[in-house]
């Protein structure tokens, strides 16, 4: 889409709420423009960890991470899309394929498609990355763990 010759105008967002998602909009001629704003902040002090973007008219879905606590991390698993992880501090191990790797804050990861991964936090900080889902819901193939063992659910 083109703006070329139009003036783009800020979306105002109406005032924040920290249970609930709202929707921002505008006129721009005849085409209108609708924002969802989603609220990480819970009522309880809490965090939402996740968006599924079918809820929200988004093609991908989100996973937050933030822990200080080594070791913590999914078990090896795969997607039928792609993920792309934005690391945006702290270090992890990273298993994508056959490759091993410590990825950095500053860094961004894209695995492809039906490619087997996992990440383990290393100490010394906070690790926080937003993990992003090629799909507007979350589809997971589980390869290690408990939810790899049918018996074990």
């Amino acid at each position: 889409m083109s703006t070329r010759g139009r003036s783009r105008q800020p979306v105002a967002a109406a005032p924040s709420r920290a249970d609930s998602s709202h929707q921002a909009s505008r006129r721009d001629g005849e085409e209108a423009v609708h924002v969802q704003v989603i609220e990480r902040s819970k009522p309880d002090g809490s965090r939402l960890e996740q968006v599924e973007g079918r809820a929200f008219g988004s093609g991908v879905s989100i996973i937050f991470v933030s822990t200080d606590r080594p070791g913590a991390g999914p078990h090896l698993h795969e997607h039928p899309y792609s993920e792309t992880f934005v690391i945006h501090r702290g270090r992890a191990q990273f298993t994508v394929g056959d490759r091993e790797f410590v990825g950095t804050g500053g860094q961004v990861l894209v695995v492809p498609a039906y490619t087997p991964h996992k990440f383990s936090v290393l100490g010394g900080g906070v690790f926080e990355s937003t993990n992003i889902h090629a799909s507007d819901t979350f589809v997971t193939t589980w390869l290690e763990g408990p939810q790899a063992d049918p018996l074990a659910i």
